[in-house]
């Protein structure tokens, strides 16, 4: 192993020192220096104007093209709306662009047809962001994730469908942060500084992260500026959840420097009913249970970055996250025929990141990531048996501490003939300790202290190659390997990823995708620990988990830029999810995450926008979906399933003034499954209204969730005798949220790191 990096190391340095091919570069930029995406590039020979190479500008506005030095050329930069540019130059030469727009062939666009929604870029679907957000309530970089086409949001959960896992980066950095603290760097970033965001359904390895990813590109300051906003906010759901934002950006052409600060307190309350029969050797529990869980924390979230542009192809970042819990507070109150308990929880918990980053002028990337966590909770449970009179007394204290170290390097070249060369590595270490203490206990259950230590490590190596072609074929393909280690489990693996697009104008779009894949267990799940629920309802852990290995395949087609239709096919070895399960030796319910043979999914979704005048624009999503869940070995039983199901989803907007917008939407779900659960209908319905003010400097926005408090569905367990319903009442789903938002100086938000937390305890 230490010979592999050692060789990959120094292959990477030779690429860095060794000569670049010639090229003819630059930048393209409109009338405000605002780069411009997807610029049709043309290089031609001097005298005779015969075609040498072409490509579109990427989402910073650059172009680069390989040349011969000595010859002659002349480069042509053409775009929808803009005056053609033509200008002559030669090897070496970089050329700084500014298009101008053509008044009228952009009054004649406006009169014909309705602006693009979407448009292909390689394995990129680069979705319009101003098309998808105008005229809707949308003030955040978060609240435009819900208006992309397939994309689903569930309270701080982001997911495609057709895709097991997605991972949310801002300007191409991973993701690196659990999805609350996700959610509120993306609430402090305005809608209008988001300038398009790509769908990658498969996801290159110089991304260095698993499964699908949406990337949030967003504007860039390039002047002297100090520019910031205020935001405050709260949400009422029975008890509420507010807070206040902060953020600064202070920026010259080559230095910024950017900071957030977000304070956040809540209070919840979820109330949830179960209804079992459990059979325990000859006896049969009749139990029926009634809690109501309330919980209440305060958050603070402090982030602040450093950037230096060394040149223009090259800088220099650093970045420190803290997220900081002093509070976090629950009380769980259950009453029934079975028992009665109370279980009062604590936890406070911590997290420092640091991140650097730096980018050389001849395309090699260095990075280094490294993450410390600390979780420290306690349980005080109760319980009152009713049919024996028995009391029990249970108080644990749980700790968790994680280190991660993340290290990589990528390097590419911009080869001739528009082929492009990508290859690099990246090496994860993870250091994981977790305690559970029980202290004057009174209890018939097993009480015994654990201390355990995971040590994890991952080597990824990486080699990658693209063209695009003159008749609009382009590709991607790539190829990974993978030695994995923890503890006594030790994997080499090879994922191959493959992306083909086929354009023969813009109007018509077909994209094919392959992609492989290792998605692995969250620690918390890993840890032979127990989380007590209530008198009935455990949590445990499971030290024997296995990555779960995926292999997706998909195909999309796209008119006009803007309807979509997409079929997908997923199969998931070794699949790790949560399942109940009814113990055959007492009266306990039980929640264990456990590695299934497969999930299968297969299905078809379409995406239709239409609009009537200017007053009333809807987008419609349509997806009919068959789930295949198989596991021979779940606890002492097995279970081999499957479902089809179909969504609906339609989101519309009416324009009341220019200023002042109306949006309601609703999502239809029918019954599904997930293992040994059968989940039941889904049907909700949101609506909401913005107005926005001084010149659009500041909005006010009222959403309201939910409308009709059904947003819960049933989950029912029917399997092999055993039989439970576990429901969350209708009680309390419907969110309302008043945001309030004040920008000055411009503001534009800068690019930030993000931090990994999927993995660590709940």
């Amino acid at each position: 192993m230490k010979h592999l990096l050692i060789l990959l190391l120094t292959l990477i340095c030779l690429s860095a020192s060794g000569q670049e091919t010639p090229s003819v570069s630059g930048r393209i930029t409109d009338e405000k220096q605002a780069p411009l995406c997807a610029v049709s590039v043309i290089l031609r020979s001097l005298p005779d104007s015969t075609y040498v190479t072409g490509m579109a500008t990427d989402t910073e506005g650059r172009f680069s093209l390989p040349v011969t030095p000595g010859r002659k050329y002349l480069l042509t930069a053409a775009y929808l709306g803009y005056h053609t540019h033509n200008a002559p130059c030669k090897a070496g030469e970089r050329l700084d662009i500014t298009l101008r727009p053509d008044e009228q062939l952009m009054q004649e666009v406006v009169i014909r047809g309705e602006r693009p929604i979407v448009k292909a870029e390689g394995s990129k679907l680069i979705f319009d962001t101003k098309s998808l957000a105008q005229r809707k309530v949308v003030d955040t970089a978060w609240d435009i994730l819900d208006k992309l086409p397939g994309v689903e949001v569930s309270g701080s959960q982001v997911s495609i469908i057709g895709s097991r896992k997605v991972t949310v980066v801002i300007d191409g950095k991973p993701s690196t942060l659990s999805g609350d603290q996700l959610r509120t760097v993306l609430e402090s970033i305005p809608a209008e500084q988001v300038k398009q965001t790509e769908v990658i359904q498969n996801a290159p390895p110089r991304y260095h992260t698993n499964g699908a990813i949406i990337n949030i590109v967003t504007l860039r300051p390039g002047k002297h500026t100090v520019e910031g906003q205020l935001s405050a906010h709260y949400r009422d759901n029975y008890y509420g959840r507010g807070g206040v934002a902060g953020n600064l950006l202070v920026a010259t052409p080559r230095l910024s420097w950017s900071t957030i600060y977000a304070p956040t307190w809540s209070k919840s309350i979820l109330p949830s009913d179960t209804r079992a029969l459990h059979k325990v050797g000859d006896q049969t529990y009749d139990i029926g249970i009634s809690n109501i869980s309330r919980h209440a924390s305060d958050i603070h979230e402090f982030r602040t970055s450093l950037n230096y542009d060394i040149s223009d192809k090259s800088s220099v970042s650093v970045t420190y996250t803290g997220n900081f819990v002093p509070n976090d507070d629950g009380d769980s109150r259950s009453t029934g025929n079975f028992q009665d308990s109370r279980n009062l929880a604590r936890s406070k918990q911590q997290l420092h990141n640091l991140a650097l980053d730096y980018s050389a002028p001849f395309g090699l990337d260095l990075g280094f990531n490294y993450t410390h966590y600390r979780m420290d909770k306690t349980q005080n449970l109760d319980i009152l048996y009713h049919s024996s009179s028995v009391r029990e007394h249970l108080l644990t204290r749980d700790m968790q501490e994680v280190d991660n170290y993340l290290f990589y390097a990528d390097q590419s070249h911009n080869l001739a003939r528009n082929w492009t060369l990508g290859y690099g590595f990246s090496y994860f270490h993870a250091a994981n300790r977790n305690t559970q203490n029980y202290n004057g206990c009174t209890s018939s259950r097993p009480t015994k202290n654990i201390a355990t230590r995971l040590g994890e490590d991952k080597v990824d190596f990486y080699l990658s190659t693209g063209s695009r072609f003159a008749n609009g074929i382009s590709f991607e393909a790539s190829l990974k390997g993978e030695y994995y280690r923890i503890e006594e489990y030790r994997k080499w693996a090879v994922y191959p990823q493959f992306s083909f697009t086929r354009m023969k104008n813009p109007n018509r779009i077909l994209k094919i995708g392959l992609t492989t894949d290792k998605t692995y267990p969250e620690y918390w799940a890993m840890q032979p620990s127990i989380n007590y629920i209530d008198g009935y309802t455990e949590i445990h852990g499971s030290p024997d988990l296995r990555p779960s290995l995926e292999y997706t395949l998909n195909a999309s087609y796209i008119f006009n830029r803007r309807y979509m239709l997409q079929a997908f096919y997923s199969y998931t070895k070794d699949e790790n999810k949560q399942s109940p399960y009814q113990s055959p030796d007492r009266p306990v319910l039980i929640y264990k995450s456990t590695n299934w043979d497969y999930e299968q999914k297969v299905g078809v979704m379409a995406v239709v926008p239409f609009s009537i005048g200017r007053w009333f624009s809807s987008q419609v999503t349509l997806c009919c979906l068959t789930v295949f869940d198989r596991c021979n070995e779940f606890f002492d039983q097995r279970f081999n399933r499957h479902k089809t199901l179909v969504m609906f989803n339609t989101d519309n907007t009416i324009t009341l003034h220019k200023n002042l917008h109306l949006e309601f939407s609703s999502h239809v779900q029918s019954p599904a499954i997930q293992g040994t659960f059968d989940i039941g209908t889904l049907f909700t319905m949101s609506a909401g209204v913005k107005w926005s003010l001084l010149r659009n400097k500041m909005s006010l926005s009222l959403k309201c969730e939910d409308l009709f408090d059904t947003g819960n569905f049933p989950l029912r367990l029917r399997h092999n005798g055993q039989y439970a319903d576990l429901n969350n009442s209708v009680r309390y789903n419907r969110a309302t949220t008043l945001r309030l938002v004040y920008r000055f100086g411009d503001y534009k938000e800068r690019k930030m790191k993000e931090v990994d937390t999927s993995r660590f305890a709940r």
